[in-house]
């Protein structure tokens, strides 16, 4: 099945690499991969201007062909809510990897009231993720959301790193 998939990392510079693997993961699934690359990244920084990247990621998916499916990590998760919320997007499924609870900081409340505004949507969240383990992901995620989104346990235990790409193209793909 071919989807088409808007991926957003976390906000550490790294992601730039990690995104390039979840992309070579769809793209070698049949689908099309458009990566929003944060401006942080190229500065070497991890302090992503949350709001500019809204407004980058409500022009890029003006270029994605439609419906369209966003795969995001971290603050990519409060991105897209946020940019949903407002109405700047309109994907037709979410799925988010490793929600940062810790590290929402002022955003922590809208990302919260914007949950119910979500399409289809799952999250992956790994246990014992230092942002929010799995536990407090799913109680976040069901006090806020107003409807059932999943919250799935990650690969992964006690980080917040989230590799398991072949599990990232089957929950894009599930409708």
């Amino acid at each position: 099945m071919d989807v088409n998939i808007v991926l957003l990392g976390g906000k550490n510079p790294r992601h730039k690499a990690w995104i390039r693997e979840v992309a070579a993961e769809f793209d070698g699934a049949g689908d099309a991969t458009t990566i929003l690359d944060y401006a942080n990244w190229d500065r070497g920084d991890a302090n992503t201007d949350v709001e500019a990247e809204i407004s980058a990621l409500a022009a890029l998916v003006e270029t994605v062909a439609k419906p369209y499916t966003i795969v995001a990590k971290s603050i990519g998760t409060a991105i897209v809510t946020l940019a949903n919320a407002r109405g700047l997007i309109a994907p037709q499924r979410v799925v988010f990897l490793g929600i940062p609870l810790s590290g929402l900081d002022e955003f922590r409340a809208p990302v919260a009231a914007a949950l119910a505004d979500l399409p289809s949507a799952v999250v992956v969240q790994n246990e014992h993720d230092p942002f929010g383990g799995t536990d407090e992901v799913r109680e976040f995620v069901g006090r806020n959301a107003g409807t059932a989104i999943p919250v799935l346990r990650g690969a992964r235990n006690d980080t917040h790193d989230y590799v398991d790409f072949a599990q990232m193209v089957e929950l894009a793909h599930e409708r």
